[in-house]
């Protein structure tokens, strides 16, 4: 129950997280991502001075927030 309410406040999702919160499958947030249209967060590892980042793919929930947005239709009767 902890781990849950953890991600209902965490700004940042794994896109395991990310994809329950659009209502989507991991397969479908992940392609998003690669194919550009929702940006990730590149955190760079603490103890690599090469700029190496972490290997794990993060998304903003704000930035999915704004996808919902964006993808909002609105259809005339």
């Amino acid at each position: 129950m902890v781990k849950a309410e953890q991600h209902a406040t965490t700004r940042l999702l794994d896109l395991k997280t990310a994809a329950t919160y659009l209502g989507l499958s991991y397969w479908t947030v992940r392609d998003l991502v690669l194919a550009g249209k929702l940006p990730s967060v590149r955190i760079p590892r603490p103890r690599s001075s090469d700029g190496r980042a972490i290997r794990r793919t993060l998304v903003d929930r704000r930035d999915l927030d704004e996808f919902i947005e964006k993808s909002k239709e609105i259809n005339a009767a």
